[in-house]
C-alpha cells in the first residue's frame, strides 16, 4: 500500500512537471514586430499560431474553402512556417507563404477565444489578409477566412458577364458567408467538434477589405441602398475613360446592374432603388473596415450600434466614401484611422501568383512601404479588437487620439468618450 502511495505521488509529480514543461514551452515566440520601432500591438502576441483547412458546406450548392488560425500548443517549439495553397476556376494552383504551424493541437490556456471572421475583396482570396489573420491569432483570437466563391481570385475573368454576375451575387452571398462561418465555428467548438470549447461565440468580430468591408457592414445590420451608386453610374455613363475601368464595371455593371437579381435571391419585397432589408448577423459585436465599399445611404445605418474601426488611405478612390461612412455611423464607439497618400490596394497582401498576373494588391508605393502599412494596421486593429471583444483597458488607452502618433497617419475616435 505504501508502494502504491509512493507511485501515485511520483506519478502526480511527474505529471505536474510535464504540465509545467508544456506551459513553459508554450510561452510563444519572441515578441518582435516587422520593424525595431513597431508599436506595441504590432508585436507578435504571446501565443504560437496554428492553422487548419476546412471545407464548409461540402457537397452543397455553395461549398466554401476556409482557413482557421488559432493559439497553438507548440511543445517542440516548431517554427511558424507554412505554405498555404488554393486553386481557382481559371488559373493553376497557387502557393502562399505563411507564418503559422500546420495542424497543431490548440492551446486552451487563454481560451475560450473570441472569433474574428475575415472577408477578402473582389478578385482576392482568404490569404490576402494573412498579415492580420496570423497576427490576431497570436494575440488570443480564433480567426476564420473563407473564399467567397464566385468572387475570389480567378473565379471569373474581368470584365465578362460571369465576372459581373459574380459581383452581383456576392452582394447576397457575402453576408451569408459570414454567418455560415460563424455557424461552422460553433460546430468546431461544440463538444463533439474538432476544437471543443476553444471559441467564444459571444464575442465575434468581422474584418473586411474593400467588398469585404461591405460584408462586415451588412452583417452588422447596415441596409443596402444603391441610390448614390445609381446616380454616379448615370453621371459618368457617357465617359469611355470611366466606363472601361474596373470601378464602373464593378459598381454599374455588377452591383447596380444586378440589383433586381440580388433582390430576387433575397426574396425581398422591395424594388430596385429601395433600401434593402437588413441581413442582421446577431453574433457580430464589432467590425473593422479596410477601404470599405460603401453601397449605402444616410438611412442605412440605424441598426449599426456596435463599435466600428474604419481604416483608409487618402489616395484610395473610396477614401471620401469611408470618411462619409465614419461621420454617418450613429454608433457612439467608432474610430477612423487614415494613412496619408496610401492607396486602396496596399491594404491587402498579394501572393506571388497574383503578382505575376499584375493583381492590384500588396505592393510598395511611392510613399508607403507595404510592410509599414501592415505594421500600422496590425497595431490599431489588434488594440481595437482586444478592447471591444475582450475589454482590455490597456488596449483602450492605446486607442486614445493622444496615443496614436504614428508618422503620416491621422486618427479620430469616440472610443472611451462615453465611458464604455
Amino acid at each position: 500500500m505504501k508502494r502504491l502511495s509512493v507511485f501515485v505521488l511520483l506519478s502526480a509529480g511527474l505529471w505536474s512537471i510535464a504540465l509545467q514543461a508544456v506551459a513553459q514551452s508554450n510561452l510563444g515566440p519572441e515578441r518582435v514586430g516587422l520593424f525595431p520601432d513597431s508599436p506595441p500591438y504590432a508585436l507578435h502576441g504571446p501565443n504560437w499560431v496554428g492553422t487548419r483547412e476546412f471545407l464548409i458546406g461540402a457537397g452543397s450548392e455553395r461549398a466554401i474553402a476556409a482557413t482557421l488560425w488559432y493559439p497553438a500548443l507548440n511543445v517542440n517549439t516548431a517554427k511558424e512556417a507554412v505554405t498555404y495553397s488554393y486553386t481557382s476556376a481559371l488559373f493553376r494552383p497557387a502557393s502562399v507563404i505563411g507564418h503559422a504551424i500546420a495542424d497543431p493541437y490548440a492551446y486552451y490556456g487563454g481560451g475560450p477565444y473570441p472569433l474574428v471572421v475575415v472577408s477578402h475583396g473582389t478578385d482576392m482570396n482568404r490569404f490576402n489578409l494573412n498579415y492580420l489573420s496570423e497576427h490576431l491569432a497570436s494575440h488570443g483570437f480564433v480567426v476564420i477566412a473563407a473564399n467567397h466563391s464566385g468572387n475570389a481570385t480567378g473565379d471569373a475573368q474581368f470584365p465578362f458577364r460571369d465576372y459581373t454576375d459574380g459581383i452581383a451575387a456576392a452582394m447576397v452571398h457575402r453576408p451569408r458567408d459570414v454567418a455560415r462561418q460563424i455557424d461552422y465555428a460553433g460546430e468546431l467548438s461544440s463538444k463533439s467538434g474538432a476544437l471543443p470549447g476553444l471559441i467564444d461565440l459571444q464575442h465575434v468580430a468581422v474584418i473586411g477589405h474593400s467588398y469585404g468591408g461591405y460584408a462586415a457592414l451588412a452583417a452588422a445590420g447596415a441596409r443596402v441602398n444603391l441610390t448614390s451608386s445609381r446616380e454616379w453610374c448615370a453621371s459618368v455613363a457617357k465617359d469611355p475613360a470611366i466606363t472601361a475601368g474596373f470601378g464602373y464595371v464593378f459598381v454599374c455593371n455588377g452591383v447596380v446592374g444586378g440589383e433586381e437579381k440580388e433582390l430576387a435571391m433575397l426574396s425581398a419585397k422591395v424594388k430596385p432603388g429601395d433600401t434593402w432589408p437588413a441581413f442582421d448577423v446577431p453574433e457580430v459585436k464589432s467590425i473593422v473596415l479596410l477601404g470599405s465599399f460603401v453601397p449605402f445611404g444616410p438611412q442605412s445605418f440605424d441598426k449599426v450600434k456596435l463599435p466600428v474601426l474604419a481604416i483608409a488611405g487618402t489616395s484610395d478612390s473610396l477614401y471620401n466614401a469611408n470618411k462619409w461612412l465614419y461621420e454617418s455611423l450613429p454608433t457612439t464607439r467608432k474610430a477612423f484611422f487614415t494613412l496619408d497618400n496610401a492607396s486602396h490596394e496596399i491594404l491587402a497582401q498579394c501572393d506571388e501568383f497574383q503578382k505575376r498576373l499584375s493583381f492590384p494588391c500588396g505592393y510598395s508605393e511611392q510613399v508607403w512601404d507595404q510592410y509599414r502599412v501592415q505594421d500600422r494596421i496590425r497595431h490599431v486593429s489588434t488594440a481595437f479588437l482586444l478592447y471591444t471583444l475582450k475589454g482590455n483597458v490597456e488596449a483602450l488607452k492605446a486607442l486614445m487620439p493622444s496615443a496614436i502618433t504614428l508618422p503620416s497617419t491621422h486618427y479620430d475616435s469616440t472610443l472611451g468618450v462615453t465611458g464604455k
